[in-house]
Parts: structure tokens; sequence; C-alpha cells
């Protein structure tokens, strides 16, 4: 699944924006903006030498648990000098506990060290359409920076900025409560101290995936009427109907369902196939089922189909499986 923003995908902008110089009714209108395009500032920066990110911390995560990572940046041959720094971006569907640096014991406790001490000024930009980097960075503008205002970094020394610092009693930093693959953490830098933050090539990313599946659930409205269309939503914990998801255990599904009259029977599917029946008879049914046959490495789909006492029917939507 991919949350989608109240923003329209179709509404983003790439990190810089050129207006394009034009004459008009004699009138002459030039570009604000340094670079043509995201790719262009990027070769900039490799030309410059403006360093690279790692990040320390797990590679996969489950939704809505409490993390921790290190974001180590390590400045290139530019360094950064005095007024420089790094902007450390996430995208506008970013459903995080908010990074803060005032409660050592709360979620999303956030710190940054720098060799040798260097000392550093943190600014967070946290889900707001009126701060500094909306216009500028929109899609990313979930952002910390980070800036040197006084002291330098050479070559090959760090900023560690730490989400999630549990060392003051904090349990970390929740994790977002739907599953994506990757999640980046996109880092712009300015080595010169002239605000002018060009991104790395390549930064670092996570994936963040649902917990083990343990119940299929099934949704429909209770005015639903025996005869005419309505709508049916399924999910398997974190994941909605028609997602798919990876997994090294064996699906453990759990339906709950509630008929109109007696179910008298239910399906459970696999690539089409039925690999589990039960007729339950009864209006009411929940039942588990895990599947023996599963294999890690082969990718399936499972959905369901209920049949009732009077003839009427209903079939999820698949969920897919690695």
């Amino acid at each position: 699944m991919r949350a989608q923003g109240f923003i329209c995908r179709a509404l983003e902008v790439a990190f810089a924006v050129m207006l394009l110089s034009a004459t008009a009714a004699g009138t002459e209108h030039s570009s604000l903006a340094r670079y043509r395009s995201e790719a262009e500032a990027a070769e900039a920066g490799l030309r410059l030498g403006i360093g690279s990110a790692t990040l320390e911390g797990p590679e996969k995560v489950e939704v809505l648990t409490h993390q921790r990572w290190t974001l180590v940046y390590t400045a290139g041959k530019a360094g950064i000098r005095p007024g420089g720094g790094i902007r450390i971006a996430m995208r506008h569907s970013l459903c995080w506990s908010a990074p803060q640096t005032k409660n050592p014991k709360g979620d999303g406790y956030l710190t940054v060290k720098t060799t040798g001490e260097v000392p550093a000024r943190t600014y967070i930009e946290y889900n707001t359409f009126k701060g500094r980097f909306f216009h500028q960075y929109h899609p990313w503008q979930n952002i910390v920076e980070v800036t040197l205002p006084e002291g330098l970094l050479a070559a090959g020394e760090t900023i560690r900025v730490t989400y999630g610092d549990r060392s003051g009693g904090s349990r970390g930093i929740r994790i977002q409560p739907f599953d994506e693959s990757p999640f980046m953490f996109k880092v712009y830098v300015d080595p010169l101290g002239n605000d002018d933050y060009l991104p790395l090539t390549e930064n670092p990313a996570i994936d963040i995936v649902a917990a083990e599946p343990h119940r299929l659930g099934v949704v429909v409205p209770s005015d639903a009427v025996i005869g005419k269309p309505t709508w049916c939503a399924v999910r398997a914990d974190g994941h909605n109907m028609g997602s798919e998801y990876e997994t090294g255990a064996p699906p453990t599904i759990r339906i709950h369902a509630v008929g109109t009259a007696p179910i008298t029977r239910i399906e459970i599917k696999k690539d089409s196939e039925i690999v589990h029946t039960q007729k339950p008879n009864r209006i009411s049914v929940d039942l588990q089922w895990r599947d023996p046959g599963f294999k890690p490495d082969r990718e399936c789909y499972y959905y369901i189909r209920l049949v009732q006492a009077d003839h009427e029917e209903a079939i999820s939507s698949p969920i897919w499986v690695n």
C-alpha cells in the first residue's frame, strides 16, 4: 500500500524549479533558481565533493513500532564552512511522531553530535504549510536542518543526527501506520555557507513493513441490501486489500464475518485455488487458518469467498504475499 497525502501527487514539484527567462511586452523576466533541475544541482554537488550519508540502525522495521536511527553525514573534500550545514528531508506523507529536541523522555527525541564538538544549531520543520521549506522542497518538506554557525568541518569529519535517541528514556521515534519501501532520508548539503543546499545522489533508506499477518478482516456497510451492489473492505493487519507485503512465516488468516442469512460455506483461495473450506451454517463466523503449504520464496495471493443459505455471496479483493 502507498498512502497518499491529501495534496495530489500531480502537484508535486522538484527540488528546484527554474522560471524560464522570457521577454513579454518588452519586459525581461529571469529565474531566481540556481539550477534548472535537481539533476543539475546534484551534479554540482558531485563536482564540489559534498560528501555522503549513511544510516545506523535497522534496515527493515514494522509499522507503528518505536525505533532509533543515527544518520551519519561525512563531509567530502569541500568540507563545511561556517554558516553551512545539512538538511534531512522526508516526504509529505510522513505520519511519524514529530522529531523534537525538548523532551529526552518523549517520542521522537532528536540529538546532534559533530566531530570535535563543533557547535551546531538544529531547526525542525514538520507537517506545516507555513514554514520556510514547504514551497522549496515539497513534497520533501519535513526537514531537520543542522547548521554550523561558527565552526567548520574538514573532509572526513561528521555530523551525527539521531532520531529517537533513547539515552534519556525515550521509547524512540514512532513509525508510520502503513508500509512503504523504500522510505528515504533525503539529504541536502550546503558546504560553502551560502544557503545553496545541494542534494546527495545517494541517500540512505529503510523498508517499512506491516507486522506479521494474523487476521484478515472483512468490513461491509451496515445498511447493505441483499441483491444490491455494495462495498467490501479487506485488511490484513497493516495491509489493505490490493496491497502486497513480504513475510518469512506462513500467514495466519483469521476471518470474522456476519451475514444477513446463515453462512453456509467459507472458502479461502490461494492463487484462485481453494485451499481451505468450512461450512459453519451460522449468521456469525470466526475462524482461523494457517497456510501449511506456504513457501517464502514464491509469490502468492489470498482472498475469501462467503456463501449464504439464500445463495448470496461475497468475494474479497486479494492480498499478495512476497
